[in-house]
This record gives structure tokens, sequence and C-alpha cells, in this order.
């Protein structure tokens, strides 16, 4: 019998980490007491499992404060302590999954016997009134012992309590979480274990009827937290937004790296490398622990980012993240292994501890957590969401454990109740569609909770499967099992759309509506050469080489939101997928798990282009399981740093050519232009360009054939591939150069005039705008232009203006080529969709270019021209033409005009623009003043 029962404990002990979580009763361990009374200390020989359970069991039912040996002599009263607690330890020691409680503080062996028990029947009313007057249901457990840690009233609950809380590490935490989800099951009429033992669950349940406790007070106040970004590898700092806390004020803000953050919105905090970070906020301080010679290594839990505290007294998850110094070995060897941007010699690496007990960091070994509980994969349909974010799945959650695991479940928000079930037995509470929430709690530190929606059989189909930057349209077809599904217009699948990212649907079911939400899958990217903040884009990225020789680390990072189907990403050379630079691919670690995240190193194109001198284009290929294309584009240029120093241009005036000189350093890479812009003579294109060979590094002599007297840009290009407009080209540096050969006037004065073109008033009128005092003399313009003609000729004083600032016309008004040819102006500013940015500059308001006069506007304008040709000798001519022309009656620009009257000139652009479409001031005086004006 006694050896049934030893194997019976011995197997329920099996991955639990405190001995109270077997099952036993106080009669059960009384009448196991009598078969081992008689062997004594042999007993730890013969029958271990039992002899540990009896020894915990005394401490749970028999403990009243003070000395647990004084209880246990009752039924041993012979035995040696000393060696008893010995054989305890021991015990615990040689266990596999165990907890050693090192830390705990008191007599070496009576308090980890005790805290084997959890909290000690004695104690649990202290214990619990402790949780209801200090905390707060919906809390987490380590957040409550956080927040108790310095209470004065900690000091006087039982010693066995203060002991647990406050030294019992990731066990206690736990305890007090499952104790806190009874709490907030006994508030809503609710029952069960929760996964405690039976007798404290039963135990809360009494206490409660008899104490119930007060109203709960205000919201919990938020905490900061260290985390890393699976992204771009930053340890940082969050603080969360706090600004609706009862505690915070206008004034208030959070403190932390020496400067003040807002509390208004969340903060992401770049880290420098420190032994430990202070944050306060309203009185409050907040000390977290970074890296030290005592614990050289920080911790992550790849689910949400966040760093694993108090290391001594926690057990590991089996995928891990850690950032540590780079000459640390590691055992087991990382599977990743990258450098953290911002920490000298500090290495982030990815760690799969399945097969392990332990991971070694220097000389410090961390106990691995085995887990309990074994999920294959969330049936999860990506991209789909419901309600408040919700995932949802296709088919009930595939979870195995062996043994019992407490399990409580909530549906379409009614609470199910609470269970011990067996892992075959979960399917069955998943029959039909609808919105679930449940927890599984197996040996303490191992619990499952999840929220979700689910749909069987839900697939969706999205073509096409990843939206670009030139998709337009759209298609999203949705199949399910037991519901029906349509749009919220009430149209059944497939779905249109156009421009959009999302498509929204409804799924009803035994008379419940349910809206969900499919996210058309986006691939962005971003790369990092620095430690900053870098935006998402879909457009391609240049880079030099000089950004990646400086980057500490640089990457390529993508990401895609989440698809209905696997897929692999590559980064690839354009021109030779086969010669692509080994850029590690697929280096996936996301602790966001609603995006996919591949990082590429890329110190190796660094290395590729250094050693050729030539740009290359590399390309993101984003393929299915089955082969398929799903997206396919350049996304990146790495292009060389063409070092340009002393960049100089003149004119040779023995050849009469234009002379390029500087100085460079280096290899000659390739793509490197030196440009020819006519500023005067803007629709040349392409205008003279010469890419430079390997030997040109120094000098290089345009010939004299076609310089024609003029202004000139000369610019240094760096372009591997060319250029579709030379004007917009970025470039290393310029040179504004006036070729004169001779007086300038004389070469654009003897123009024949009755020959003159667009293209020759542009550059007469230019050369007279740049050089006033050498061309005095704006051209005449020619007459009987088209629109088409006043819209090419915008453009070219457009381009003139992207290479350099147009300066305005000397006396003020625009060019009289529009007011010559008013008609064709207003045709051509009318038929524009936008104008271009020069028009602002040259032309007269859209107001009056549009304008059609009535007889009173037109008789306006000419009492305008009339009386401020004498301005000077006519001080009343503002009060003489205001008199005249009652504002009332005039359109609404002239109503404008009439107030703004004043001794200075009128616009004079608009006048005589006004003057010209309407054939004003053409006869008589006013004909002879006109022309006087003019």
């Amino acid at each position: 019998m006694r050896v049934d029962i030893e194997n019976k404990l011995s197997s329920e002990l099996q991955g639990k980490r405190l001995i109270c979580e077997a099952e036993f009763n106080e009669e059960e361990v009384k009448g196991w007491l009598e078969t081992i009374i008689f062997e004594g200390i042999d007993s730890w020989i013969t029958h271990p499992a039992l002899s540990a359970v009896i020894t915990t069991a005394t401490g749970i039912y028999e403990y009243k404060g003070g000395d647990f040996w004084t209880a246990f002599s009752e039924f041993f009263p012979t035995i040696n302590k000393t060696e008893w607690g010995r054989r305890f330890n021991k015990f615990i020691r040689n266990h596999d999954t165990l907890e050693s409680f090192q830390d705990l503080q008191g007599h070496k062996y009576v308090a980890r016997i005790l805290a084997h028990g959890g909290i000690p029947r004695y104690c649990l009313p202290d214990f619990f009134h402790l949780l209801v007057s200090l905390g707060d249901p919906e809390q987490p457990g380590p957040e409550f012992i956080e927040n108790i840690r310095h209470e004065k009233s900690l000091k006087h609950v039982d010693k066995p309590v203060r002991r647990f809380l406050s030294h019992g590490g990731e066990v206690a935490e736990e305890f007090v979480t499952r104790c806190l989800a009874l709490w907030l099951a006994s508030e809503k009429g609710g029952s069960g274990t929760h996964g405690l033992p039976k007798r404290v669950a039963d135990a809360f349940s009494e206490w409660y009827r008899e104490n119930p406790p007060n109203p709960r007070s205000g919201q919990r106040f938020p905490k900061p937290q260290v985390r890393i970004s699976p992204q771009n590898l930053w340890v940082y700092l969050y603080l969360p937004r706090c600004d609706n806390h009862p505690e915070i004020d206008q004034n208030t803000c959070w403190e932390a790296i020496g400067k003040k953050w807002a509390v208004s919105r969340e903060h992401h905090v770049p880290l420098s490398l420190n032994n430990k970070w202070v944050i306060k906020c309203n009185g409050r301080e907040v000390v977290l622990k970074g890296i030290n010679d005592s614990e050289p290594v920080m911790f992550f839990d790849p689910d949400n980012g966040k760093v694993i505290p108090d290391l001594r007294v926690r057990q590991l998850p089996e995928n891990l993240w850690a950032v540590l110094e780079k000459s640390l070995i590691v055992k087991p060897v990382p599977v990743i292994k990258e450098r953290v941007p911002g920490w000298q010699d500090h290495d982030f690496i990815v760690l799969d501890l399945a097969e392990h007990l332990y991971v070694k960091i220097g000389e410090k070994s961390y106990a691995v957590r085995r887990p309990f509980f074994h999920i294959s994969h969330d049936p999860t349909v990506k991209g789909v969401t419901g309600a408040n974010n919700l995932p949802v799945y296709y088919q009930s959650p595939n979870i195995d454990w062996k043994g019992k695991a407490n399990f409580s479940l909530i549906q379409d928000g009614k609470n199910t109740g609470n269970i011990d079930i067996r892992s075959d037995q979960l399917k069955i509470w998943f029959d039909k569609p609808g919105a679930y929430e449940f927890h599984l709690r197996g040996p303490i530190g191992h619990n499952i909770h999840k929220k979700f929606v689910m749909i069987p059989n839900l697939n969706l189909d999205i073509r096409p499967p990843i939206m670009g930057p030139d998709t337009h349209s759209l298609e999203c077809n949705v199949t399910a099992d037991q519901v029906e599904i349509c749009d919220l217009e009430g149209r059944a699948p497939p779905f249109q759309g156009h421009y959009c990212s999302s498509f929204t649907f409804k799924v009803l079911r035994d008379g419940i509506e349910e809206e969900l939400v499919t996210t058309v899958p986006r691939l962005q990217w971003r790369a990092l050469t620095a430690v900053k903040e870098e935006p998402w884009r879909n457009e391609p990225i240049t880079l030099s080489i000089h950004e990646l020789e400086t980057a500490e680390h640089p990457r390529l990072v993508c990401k895609i939101d989440p698809m209905t189907i696997d897929m692999s990403v590559t980064l690839d050379a354009e021109d030779d997928p086969t010669n692509t630079p080994n850029v590690p691919q697929n280096q996936q670690y996301s602790s966001d798990r609603k995006q996919n995240f591949w990082s590429f190193d890329l110190r190796t194109v660094c290395d590729q282009i250094r050693q050729s001198g030539k740009s290359e284009k590399f390309k993101i290929s984003v393929r299915a399981t089955d082969g398929a294309v799903l997206y396919d584009s350049i996304i990146l240029t790495v292009r060389p740093e063409w070092d340009l120093q002393d960049f100089r241009a003149e004119l040779n005036k023995t050849t009469s050519s234009i002379r390029v000189g500087w100085k460079e350093t280096g290899p000659a890479i390739s793509g490197r232009w030196l440009i020819l812009i006519p500023l005067w003579r803007p629709w040349e294109s392409p205008v003279q360009k010469h890419e430079l060979s390997a030997t040109e590094t120094w000098l290089f002599e345009w010939p004299s054939k076609n310089i024609r007297p003029g202004r000139y840009i000369v610019r240094a290009v760096h372009a591997p591939w060319g250029h579709d407009n030379w004007f917009e080209a970025e470039y290393l540096c310029q040179k504004i150069l006036d070729i004169k050969m001779g007086a300038l006037s004389a070469t654009f004065e003897c123009e024949n005039n009755s020959e003159k073109t667009i293209e020759t008033y542009c550059e007469h009128l230019l050369a007279h705008w740049y050089i006033p005092e050498e061309v005095k003399k704006a051209p005449d313009p020619p007459l009987k232009l088209t629109h088409k003609q006043i819209v090419d000729f915008l453009g070219f004083l457009q381009l003139a203006k992207s290479v350099e600032w147009l300066r305005n016309p000397i006396d003020g008004s625009s060019p009289s080529i529009f007011h010559m040819n008013s008609r064709a102006t207003t045709e051509a500013v009318e038929g524009m969709e936008e104008l271009p940015d020069i028009g602002s500059v040259v032309l007269s308001a859209y107001e009056i270019i549009s304008l059609d006069l009535g007889e009173r506007d037109k008789k306006f304008v000419e009492d305008i021209v009339y009386n401020y040709t004498e301005l000077d000798k006519s001080p009343k001519a503002v009060r003489t033409v205001k008199n005249k022309n009652k504002r009332k009656y005039l359109s609404e620009p002239m109503q404008e005009w009439h107030r703004n009257l004043s001794t200075e000139k009128p616009p004079l652009g608009g006048i005589f623009f006004l003057c010209e479409k309407f054939d004003l001031c053409t006869k008589g005086v006013s004909q002879t003043i006109y022309k006087k004006l003019k």
C-alpha cells in the first residue's frame, strides 16, 4: 500500500513547483503518517515523496504560529530535526521542477517547508484580509506583490505570509494571481478552485461569505517597463499614457533619462547601457534594473518584448531573447546573434531551450521552465479581427497536457463555470461559433489565457494577395461553416474595394450579429542606420555607402500585415540573384504576433559595394510555399560615395570652352555625371551631360560647340542609372557660370522681333530679369499665341525656377506676353487642373484672369488708368476714383480694388491684362494716357 501511495504522489509531483499541488487532504495525510511513523528518518530512503508531502502537510494543517517543530514533534518525537530538514532540502534540490526558494529568508528548513505549503491554514485569514484590503481582483499577482512590498501593514501579517510574498518569487506571484481570480469569480457568484489547492479555495469561500470586502477604489497607476523592439533591436523604456488617472493633473509628467515626458501619450525611449534606470512620476519612484556585474544579462519574453525581472526567483520560457556582453560564453549556442545598436560590445541573442533544463551565461546558470501545456499552433485566421481587436479562430484551439488542469470559460459573455478537465475534454467546449474567453491553469507558473471569436472553417481569399503602391482595386471572398456572411449593406461575398486597406463584414449566427474586419496585407520596409525612429515606407530607399559604413549595425527591416497563407521573404540583387551577397534571410523574431518581421543585415552589402565601386539595386521577393510570387519589386538602392572636393567651373578663354575641375579620393566609382544646364534656355532637353570614365578623375572640358552666351549651371551628379529628368536629379555640387562672349545686350537685342518665338522671348526675358544691368530692356512679346504656347511658356519658367530661384520682374508687373495674349492666357489658366508654382510669381491673380467685366467694372478700370497716370500731379486721385465709382455696383474683385486703392500705384499687371483683354482705353485721350502708362 505504501508503494502505491509513494508512486501516486511521486507522479503527481512531476512538473509541479510546490509540494502542496499534489492531491491530498488532512484525513489522507493522517492515514499516510501511520504507515511510515515507525520508519523514522529512513522513510526518506524508502518513501521520499510521501515523506515530503507529510512534512509539507504538517506545516499546512498543524502550524499555528511559533515553532513548526513543536507541531512536528507530536508525530516524530525522537527525530533529529536538523537531519529531517536536511533530507527535505535534498529532496527538493534533486527534484526536476520543485521550487528551491533559494532567496527565502528565515530558518533554512522551516521557511522552505512552509513555503511549499503555499500559505498555512492558520495564516489564510490574515492573507485573505491583506489581499482584499490592498488588492484588486483584476490586477496581476506580480503587481499586487510589488505594491505591498513597502506597506507598513505587512509587518503585522504572520511571518510565513510575509516571507512567502516577499521572497517567494514567481510561485508566490502565481499563487496570488489565482487567489485574485478566485476573488473575482466570487464577486460574480462563481465557484471552483481556479488552479489552487482545494483547501485554499474552500477556505476563501467561507471567509468571503463572512467578510465581504468593501467596494474597490479607483484605477491602478500604470507602470513603466523596459522592453526590446524586434524590428530594430533597441532596448527602450516604455512610458505608458496615464493622463486619465485621478492622481494626474496638467503639471504632472514622467521624469526619466534626465528629461521630462508628457503623460498625455505613450513614449518609447531608447536606453543607453546602464545598471539601472530611475523613473519618477507624481511622487512615485520606480527603479528598473539593467546589466551589472552580478547580473550580466537581460532576458526578454518574445511574446511581448518585456524584460523578465528577478531572474534568481524565476524559471525562463523555452523561447527566449537576451542582451548580454558579447564576450560571455552562452550554452546552448544561440540560434541568432546580432549587435545591439548603441550598446557597445553587447549582443542580442535568440535562444531555443526546448531540450534544455538550464541556460548558462558566463559562469551563471538559469533554470528553464518545462512546459506543461503544449500548443501546436493557434488556429488563427490571419489578418482578421473581431470586436476589440479579438483574434478569429477557424477551429477550436489544440492544446495537450498530462493529467488535469483547471478550466474556466466565458462564452458569448456568459460564465459557464470552473472545473478540472483533461486535454481530450477541451474541444467539447467549443462546439459552435461564438465569442470565447478561457483560462487553463496547470501547475503553479503554467497558465493559458485566450480570448477569441471562433467561426468554423472561416477562410479568406484576397486578390491581389499583397497591396502594393500601385494597387487600385481589390476583391475579398469569404467562406465559412454554420454562419451567414454579408457586408454592411447585406450583400453576399465576394466584396469589392478600391484603394481600401480593409474590408468589414458581418457574421450572422444564432440570432447574434458579429462584425469582423480583415486587413489587406501590406508590405512595408525601413532602413535602420542609426538609433532613431525611421518611418515605414512603401517607396524605394536609396542609401549611400557612407551611411552603411558609419552605422554600427545597418539593417533593412520588412514587415507584412498578417496573411492567410505562409510565405518566405528574400532580399536579392536585381541583376543577378545568384550573386547576392551573404545577406541573412528570414531572420524572423517578432514580439508582435499581428505582424511578420524580417531583418536583413546590410554589412555584407556594404562590403560588396565598397569593393566593386558600383551601385546595386535590391528587390524584395515574397513567395508562397507553393512557389507563387506574391510580391517582387525594387525597394533598396545602395551606391558608393563620390568623394568630391574643390569643385570648380570656368570659361577657358583660349578655346571658348567650359573647363570643370575637381578633386576626389579612392577608386573611381561608376555613375559620375557632369551636367550643363542652360538656365535661360530651359526647354533644351536633354541638357548637355557627360558620364565620366574611370580615367576622368580630376578634369573635363566641354567643347565650345553649341555653347551660346547666357547663364549656365554646372552640376556634379551621382546617378548610376542615369536620370529621367536632369533638372530634378540630386546633385553633389554646382557652380553658376555666365558665358558672355561680348555684350549680352547685343546678343539679345539683335534678335529679329518679327521672327520672335516664345523660346527666344523666354531667353531674352530671363536675361533681362537675371542681369538687368547688362540686358536693360525687356523684350517685346510674340503676338497671336495659342493657349498651348502660353502653357509651354509657363513650363519654361517653372523649369528655370527649379534650377535657380526666379527673380521677380524689375517693375513688379507680370510679363507683357500675358497681357498681349490675354485671351490665350485666360484659356490656358482655366484649362489647367493645377497652376504651377511660378504662376503666383508672374501671373495676375486668378480672379482677375477669369473675370468677365461688366460695364461699371470697365468704367472703373478706365478711371484708374486716367487718374493714376498723373498721380504725382494729382494727389486726390484715390478720392476721385472712389467717388466716381460706388463700390456696391462693382463685381467682387473690383470691390476689393476699390477698398484697397491708395496713393501707391495700383496692380499694374492686372490693369494691363484687363485693358488688353476687354479693349479698354482705345480711343481719344484715354488711348494716349494708357500708352503713356505702359
